[in-house]
């Protein structure tokens, strides 16, 4: 360990923050949705593949092929999109944890 990655309490240096862009630009304007911290951007990922297995249900109720089509398309888009907000939520949560440990107070 080199002498640059150690704190003046002796202690390493908490790790980088994942997805820092999420955080970086505070959006203005009356239809803003902030996402930094991590149980926002979990809510939002369970909300959106919670909607798409009801929309994906609905549609798949109905045996034409447009209509599988658009539920397909619908679990593909937005069930993925909610998939990778709960992953970057967990992502984010451990390093808010250790950031936390290391700091004795949140980032945000």
């Amino acid at each position: 360990m080199n002498d640059d990655e150690r704190t003046p309490l002796g202690d390493t240096a908490p790790p980088a923050e994942p997805f820092a862009w999420m955080t970086n630009k505070k959006p203005v304007g009356p239809y803003r949705m902030t996402l930094t911290t991590p149980l926002s951007e979990a809510l939002l990922g369970a909300f959106l593949i919670g909607s798409t297995v009801l929309f994906a249900v609905v549609l798949l109720g109905d045996p034409s092929v447009p209509s599988i089509l658009v539920a397909v398309l619908l679990i593909a888009i937005f069930g993925g999109l909610g998939a990778v907000l709960i992953v970057m939520a967990i992502a984010r949560g451990r390093w808010v944890r250790a950031y936390e440990r290391f700091h004795g107070h949140r980032p945000f």
